[in-house]
C-alpha cells in the first residue's frame, strides 16, 4: 500500500498493488502438434493447439527422439503464436519436433509435448521413413506414384491403445499408423502402383514367429499374410499397398500348448 505526502502535510488516499511473483514453470504442456507441407516440398508448417499456461513456446528439432528439453536442439524460442514455419527441411530426412511452455517471466518447462516425426519425400522417387525403435517404411522408384511434382510428409505414430478398435490378444504399444499427407494438405489415401515394404519392431520379450500382424481396414482388423521375421531388426516384416494402421496381436495358447 502506497501513499503520497506533500509539503503541507496533505496525505493522498493509498492505493494498494498487488504483486505477484512467477516462481513456476508451467506443469503442462501444448498438444495436437501437426505438420502440413509446402507446395515446394522443402519446408512444414507446425501447427498446434494452445497451453493455457503458456504465454509463448520453444520449439525444439532433432534427428532422433526428443525425450528432454536441450538447448543444442531448440529451433525457436519464446514463439508467441502456436505456429511455426521450418523452411531447412532436407528431403529424405527424418526429423522429429516437441514443444515446451514458457510462463510470462520467461521460465520453461522440463516437460516436453509427444513427439511428432515426419520424412519428406519426393513420391515418384520413394525413399524410407524410418525411427529408432525399428519402425519403417521403404518405396521403391515409382511404387507410390509416377507425379514428379507430388511431395508427402509422411509420419509414423504411435496410436493410443484408447483410439483403436478392440482387437484380443493384441499387445500394448504395438500399434504403428503410417501417415502421409500432400502439398494441399489432404492425406495421401491412393493404393500404391506396386507394394511397399513396412516393418513392425515387436517386444524382445515375445516369440516373434507366433505373433500375428492385423491391419486396420474399414474399422475392421483383418489379419496380414506374408510376414516374415527379421531378428537382426526386431521387426516383423510385411508388403502394403496403402499407409494404414498396424497391430501386434499374440494368439490365446491352448491347452495342449502348454
Amino acid at each position: 500500500m502506497v501513499s503520497s505526502v506533500d509539503l503541507a502535510g496533505n496525505i493522498s488516499q493509498p492505493i494498494q498493488r498487488r504483486l505477484v511473483l512467477d516462481d513456476k514453470a508451467p506443469e503442462t504442456v501444448p498438444s495436437n502438434l501437426s505438420a502440413t507441407l509446402s507446395f515446394s516440398g522443402r519446408e512444414v508448417t507446425l501447427n498446434w493447439s494452445a497451453d493455457v499456461n503458456a504465454d509463448s513456446y520453444n520449439l525444439y528439432r532433432s534427428e532422433g527422439p526428443i525425450d528432454q528439453v536441450d538447448a543444442k536442439q531448440r529451433l525457436a524460442e519464446n514463439l508467441p503464436v502456436t505456429m511455426y514455419r521450418d523452411a531447412d527441411i532436407n528431403v529424405g530426412s527424418t526429423y522429429y519436433y516437441a514443444l515446451t511452455s514458457v510462463s510470462p517471466a520467461g521460465l520453461e518447462s522440463k516437460r516436453l509435448s509427444v513427439n511428432l516425426n515426419l520424412t519428406v519425400l519426393l513420391a515418384s522417387l520413394g525413399g524410407t521413413a524410418v525411427l529408432s525403435d525399428g519402425s519403417r517404411l521403404t518405396a521403391a522408384v515409382g511404387s507410390v506414384t509416377v507425379d514428379p511434382t507430388l511431395y508427402t510428409s509422411i509420419s509414423i505414430e504411435n496410436p493410443s491403445e484408447l483410439d483403436l478398435p478392440d482387437l484380443a490378444g493384441s499387445i500394448e504399444g504395438t500399434a504403428r499408423r503410417f501417415v502421409a499427407m500432400t502439398q494441399n494438405g489432404a492425406p495421401f489415401t491412393s493404393d500404391f502402383l506396386s507394394p511397399v515394404d513396412i516393418a513392425i519392431p515387436y517386444p524382445l520379450s515375445e516369440i516373434p514367429e507366433s505373433l500375428k500382424v492385423f491391419m486396420l481396414e474399414g474399422g475392421i482388423w483383418k489379419i496380414v499374410e506374408g510376414v516374415k521375421v527379421n531378428t537382426d531388426s526386431g521387426t516383423l516384416n510385411l508388403a502394403s499397398n496403402r499407409f494404414d494402421t498396424y497391430r501386434l496381436m499374440r494368439p490365446e495358447s491352448k491347452p495342449w500348448d502348454i
